[in-house]
């Protein structure tokens, strides 16, 4: 999921290992178990929220969505791994 942070059309790519590494060195975030994903500070959740404007907003919710959509093609109602 993170490589596709990497890759959307039309925006520069973001140095996600760094940002963490940032938020990490103020406890603000950290790797998951295997490296797999981010846990970030509920603080930083909702400052980020809170400074962006309403249309952003939906917009990153909407990328957020077709992103964990892309990462579980199944459909939801398949329990099969």
């Amino acid at each position: 999921m993170l490589e596709k942070l990497k890759e959307q059309e039309g925006v520069d790519p973001i140095d996600v290992e760094q940002a963490v590494a940032d938020l990490a060195t103020y406890s603000l975030a950290m790797w998951t178990d295997y490296g797999e994903g981010i846990q970030v500070h509920r603080l930083v959740e909702e400052i980020t929220r809170f400074r962006l404007p309403e249309v952003a907003r939906e917009e990153n919710l909407l990328t957020a969505l077709e992103m964990v959509n892309a990462s579980f093609p199944n459909e939801s109602s398949d329990v099969r791994f």
